[in-house]
């Protein structure tokens, strides 16, 4: 379970370095196996903004760009770039800078020319177009870096000029000014390559590697600048017009800003092992929980409101049956209509990286978002492909085939359980949504899946099939079926913040088992006892408190988890683990004559009240539990000795044994020269 920090801070501020942090939760229980710097490997790395750009005096594709990057003077950098601009803020890596992958940049010259370092696309900082989706590049076909495949049979001549024609309503024309028009969009002042109509043409585009006095394939009668595909050429043809380039930022920064803060890398991320018996730390709120008691700080939780107000009442457009009860402990589901799907939002991006999930779209991204936070796994049907809208979870038929998300078609049997409709199954519950209910661009509606299923059930299915999934792993550990609620409710009030739907009024929630709590009762002089400590019972209830267990006099009242022993498993362990551990006095070992000269010496003759046995009956006892070679004559004591095969050359040991106690003496080597 990996843990932003970032994220962590908005349920509980906690300022200290990761190498204390990971400390004090391993000594509180949550065992932490690493923690990592997402920007470590990046160094030197600033944004810069590029003032002038000039055409390579030996180069036909290099550019040689002037760029503020927030020193006293501008910087000079060659590149083989078209996606950029005067005017567009980049990131830079100057001398000697370092980047992911151990990649060095150094200053050098670029056919002659000085380069005081480089302009980073998305690859080089370790991220792609998910990460940033606004920095794809859309390349336009720039008629001059036409390069035929067959030199003998050109589809465009090597001497074309403006207002050739290419093709049927394409032909030839030249870029006079570009400017940015804001975002992602340019306009192209150009000549019209029509004679009967005006002599400047205006184009907007979405191309970015177009630059003034390129010349362009202009689509008269679509009135737009032609692509690759438009032209249907490949990719060779035009070897600079590539869909890839320098990353050109869109956030707010300035020139000298370091670049880790304005993608998003300045995260540091803890890494945990959860151990089976602890599901409700797989979450960003559970793990904050365990931190807000650890350092002993207030934890603040967000409760989700949802305005809701869409269109159409909830219980006439869906209906869910749980025939199989005893699998379906709780099945939650709401309604989103008039869904617009988007890339998410920066910081949605942000966290789900830094948790190590890569984003594909708001809806997707949302789910995977609650399921991070939350720990209850969670998925988006898309509503018209629920057929009747009616949603059953039932046991898969013998037989029954499905093709999951990833492509792949399953053959399934009774043992697994679906979510399906009226006429077939749409998902492997708690596993893997259909592919034939999968969220895409033109999705409208959508139905929000949050459910708590049985554990063994699940866990048995992901294993006949060989796809154990990030749901899979959680439900088989056993999910708290109270958290379908507020997880279903977070998703709703995520869709109205990010504006990408409007949420039907409503919840269908079916409770086919109701968890009772369980009461404990707590006994401060039994635990220390146990554990050989001497923690107050105040102290106690104040761990058992910052751990959110309700305490009233000696009982304490555990939330319903899905098994007792588990309860009680999860309340004695918090009571001491982390806290009586760091009580636990550290003892130095001793050298063997220290040990030695300090032990005491035992009477020679035992207490007749206290011997139940005769000396020779507790010898033989001991003799048939340990290993032993039998020597005659302990020098402490006239009784029967043994002495330990595996003890050190230099010390020999002898057990004195008498009806009450082992006497164990240490004697220098000499004594011990026979063994």
């Amino acid at each position: 379970m990996n843990l932003s920090r970032k994220w962590l801070n908005e349920f509980v501020k906690i300022d200290v370095p990761d190498r204390e942090f990971a400390e004090a939760m391993t000594l509180s229980g949550s065992k932490v196996e690493g923690t990592s710097d997402l920007g470590a490997e990046i160094s030197n790395v600033v944004v810069g903004k590029i003032l002038s750009m000039e055409r390579h005096s030996d180069s036909d594709h290099m550019w040689v760009c002037r760029l503020d990057v927030g020193r006293e003077e501008p910087i000079q950098i060659v590149t083989g770039a078209w996606n950029i601009h005067p005017g567009d803020l980049v990131p830079v890596a100057l001398h000697k800078s370092t980047l992911p992958g151990g990649k060095k940049i150094e200053k050098g010259k670029l056919r002659g020319v000085l380069s005081d370092g480089m302009m980073c696309g998305l690859s080089e900082l370790g991220l792609d177009e998910r990460d940033f989706p606004y920095a794809a590049v859309t390349a336009a076909a720039i008629l001059g870096d036409y390069h035929p495949i067959d030199l003998a049979k050109p589809s465009i001549p090597a001497d074309i000029q403006p207002g050739h024609k290419i093709f049927g309503p394409v032909a030839a024309a030249k870029v006079d000014e570009v400017k940015n028009i804001g975002g992602d969009m340019w306009s192209c002042m150009m000549h019209n390559p029509e004679k009967d109509g005006p002599k400047y043409l205006f184009v907007k585009t979405a191309c970015q590697n177009i630059h003034t006095g390129d010349m362009v394939a202009y689509n008269t009668k679509a009135d737009a600048i032609c692509t690759l595909a438009d032209l249907h050429a490949e990719q060779k043809e035009f070897p600079h017009c590539i869909p890839d380039g320098i990353f050109v930022l869109q956030e707010e920064c300035k020139p000298g800003d370091d670049i880790k803060p304005v993608i998003g890398l300045d995260d540091h991320v803890v890494e945990f092992e959860i151990t089976p018996n602890r599901p409700d730390c797989l979450s960003v709120i559970g793990l904050a929980r365990e931190v807000s008691a650890t350092f002993d700080v207030p934890c603040e939780f967000h409760q989700p409101e949802v305005k809701g107000g869409a269109e159409g009442v909830l219980t006439d457009l869906l209906d869910v049956e749980t025939p199989d009860a005893d699998l379906v402990p709780r099945y939650t589901a709401r309604m989103v209509r008039n869904v617009k799907i988007a890339p998410s939002p920066k910081w949605m991006r942000e966290r789900l990286r830094a948790m190590g999930v890569r984003p594909i779209n708001n809806i997707v991204d949302i789910t995977n978002y609650v399921m991070l936070e939350y720990g209850q796994p969670m998925h988006a049907f898309d509503y018209r492909y629920v057929s009747g809208g009616k949603i059953i979870v039932r046991r898969a038929a013998e037989g029954e085939k499905l093709t999951t998300l990833d492509g792949r078609e399953h053959t399934l049997n009774a043992n697994h359980l679906v979510i399906a409709d009226q006429g077939r199954a749409v998902g492997l519950a708690g596993i893997m949504g259909g592919l034939n209910s999968e969220i895409v661009a033109d999705t409208a509606d959508v139905v929000f899946e949050s459910a708590c299923f049985d554990g063994t059930c699940i866990r048995k299915g992901a294993l006949a099939l060989g796809m154990r999934t990030e749901a899979s792993a959680k439900f088989e550990k056993g999910l708290d079926p109270m958290n379908t609620l507020p997880a279903v409710n977070r998703a709703c009030e995520l869709v109205e913040l990010l504006g990408a739907g409007e949420v039907v009024d409503g919840v269908i929630d079916i409770l086919n088992n109701v968890p009772q709590p369980t009461v404990l009762k707590l006994e401060p002089d039994k635990i220390n006892a146990l554990l050989g400590t001497q923690v107050p019972g105040e102290e106690m209830v104040r761990i058992l408190r910052r751990l959110d267990f309700a305490v009233e006099g000696d009982q304490v009242t555990v939330s319903p988890s899905p098994a007792p022993t588990m309860a009680s498993l999860k309340f004695w362990w918090m009571t001491h683990s982390w806290e009586a551990t760091n009580r636990v006095p550290m003892v130095t070992p001793s050298a063997p004559r220290a040990r030695a000269a300090a032990r005491p010496r035992p009477s020679a003759t035992p207490p007749a009240a206290m011997t139940g046995m005769s000396s020779a009956r507790a010898a033989a006892l001991v003799r048939t539990k340990v290993p032993t070679i039998s020597r005659p004559g302990c020098p402490a004591h006239s009784q029967p000795s043994m002495m330990t095969a595996s003890t050190p050359s230099f010390w020999a040991e002898s057990a004195c044994l008498t009806a009450t106690h082992l006497c164990i003496t240490l004697m220098p080597a000499p004594w011990n020269a026979a063994i």
